[in-house]
């Protein structure tokens, strides 16, 4: 496998996975999460087709859009999986220790 290939591989993917926790993030209603993953997405792809068409010359800048995007995932994968389980708990008692990480936002009191 050439470099170009392993590289076009490993933003594949990223995208996959960036199009997954998407997917993750929608369900547990953290639309800016959701827009986050689907621009890195984007990015991603536009990257690779910038591989494709421009091979070897672009690959060290596509490795670096690689490490990024790792490096975003990770961080946004985080932040879902920190908020995981809070959205359905309800702070108007001031018991709710998420309020510091979720900020209310997806607490069921906020959308009634």
């Amino acid at each position: 496998m050439t470099t170009t290939a392993a590289a076009c591989n490993a933003i594949a993917e990223l995208i996959r996975s960036a199009n997954y926790e998407r997917g993750r993030a929608k369900r547990k209603r953290l639309p800016i999460l959701a827009d986050q993953l689907d621009l890195t997405s984007r990015q991603l792809d536009a990257v690779r087709t910038t591989l494709v068409q421009e091979g070897d010359e672009y690959l060290q800048t596509a490795w670096a859009f690689v490490d990024a995007g790792r490096l975003t995932l990770a961080k946004i994968i985080t932040r879902i999986e920190r908020r995981q389980g809070y959205i359905s708990l309800d702070c108007r008692d001031g018991q709710h220790a998420a309020c510091a990480t979720c900020d209310c936002q997806n607490c069921d009191h906020r959308h009634g």
